[in-house]
């Protein structure tokens, strides 16, 4: 029960962290719940919103970013990221260092390794590292079922090391897919603007050309 109540302050903690780093380019978290070590909430800045649900370990936070597709051809995208807040002594040293890539893996427990890149960015005050590779089709379902998820960034004699609990992935999973369902009756795709029947044309001036307004 201890436990349980610390993981629940953390997780809450980094989801607050999170949104006091991105206060510079006025993103805000709107709606935070924890589903034991997991949060899940939306990401709005002015004409944008992200779904993301988020854990943390030992100050690193790992986020699940859903993307509406504003096209409306797909069921939107999601991204697997790594976030850091960047202390102003380090700033200059990272500064010099990034961007750049690494090679490394990932692996739920005992499951498929599966091979991926991480891509070093500094946004703002954040150290922000997204993951690419070949998962997307297999992560979900494996983290469903999953205790822990670990990554190893780098070759084997420098390698950095980490790894997040899952408890709690699934149902902040199952809720993320209910606020992307949200975000997209608030932000409909831009087609919907074109299949919409058109207002009535403003009639026009007798005698004359221009439009007439009220």
């Amino acid at each position: 029960m201890v436990r349980a109540r610390i993981c629940f302050f953390a997780v809450l903690t980094a989801a607050f962290m999170l949104c006091s780093a991105f206060r510079a380019s006025a993103w805000e978290l709107i709606d935070v719940q924890t589903h034991e070590n997991w949060a899940s909430c939306i990401l709005s800045s002015p004409g944008e919103a992200v779904v993301r649900m988020l854990t943390e370990d030992d100050g690193t936070l790992l986020a699940l970013d859903m993307y509406p597709d504003r096209s409306g051809k797909t069921r939107g995208s999601w991204q697997l990221k790594l976030v850091e807040t960047v202390l102003p002594e380090d700033r200059k040293a990272l500064d010099a260092l990034l961007p750049r890539s690494l090679s490394g893996q990932m692996r739920v427990d005992r499951q498929a390794t599966h091979d991926v890149l991480f891509h070093f960015s500094l946004e703002e005050d954040l150290l922000v590292i997204r993951v690419a590779g070949q998962f997307h089709s297999s992560f979900i379902k494996e983290a469903k079922k999953g205790s822990v998820v670990r990554m190893k960034m780098g070759d084997d004699s420098d390698a950095i090391y980490a790894g997040f609990s899952l408890r709690g992935f699934t149902a902040a999973l199952n809720r993320c897919l209910e606020l992307m369902e949200l975000v997209d009756s608030l932000s409909p795709p831009h087609s919907d603007f074109f299949d919409e029947p058109e207002a009535p044309r403003p009639s026009s001036r007798r005698g004359g050309h221009e439009a007439y307004f009220l």
